[in-house]
């Protein structure tokens, strides 16, 4: 059992990582490149504390279609792979929760009998 709970988690630990890398990343490179954009957009662009506005912005259709309008391929491209890797790592927690939750489910009820 414990093998099966550490295939589902430990590839969500790192689905969730590479999230947040990818997604600072992505944050960092549109603020340098489009500054005046960013602080207008993105709630705390430039503060040193953490927003979830920086995450979620990427996440709605106005950055994409601010990107296609200012034609930048990269950082497309990195929003199509912050939306890829949010919907894994929803995916993947949703499923250790469900591995995790099925052997106390399993118990609950024999316990019932």
């Amino acid at each position: 059992m414990l093998a099966l709970i550490f295939v589902f988690v430990a590839p969500t630990i790192v689905v969730w990582l590479i999230l947040f890398t990818q997604s600072l990343h992505l944050f960092n490179a549109f603020r340098n490149r489009y500054p005046e954009e960013a602080q207008q957009r993105i709630k705390h662009a430039f503060e040193s504390r953490r927003s979830p506005g920086r995450f979620f912005y990427f996440l709605s259709t106005a950055s994409a279609k601010f990107l296609e309008e200012k034609k930048d391929s990269e950082l497309l491209g990195k929003r199509r792979l912050i939306i890829r890797f949010s919907m894994a790592a929803l995916v993947l927690a949703l499923a250790s929760l469900a591995v995790i939750m099925a052997p106390l489910v399993l118990i609950v009820f024999r316990w019932g009998k």
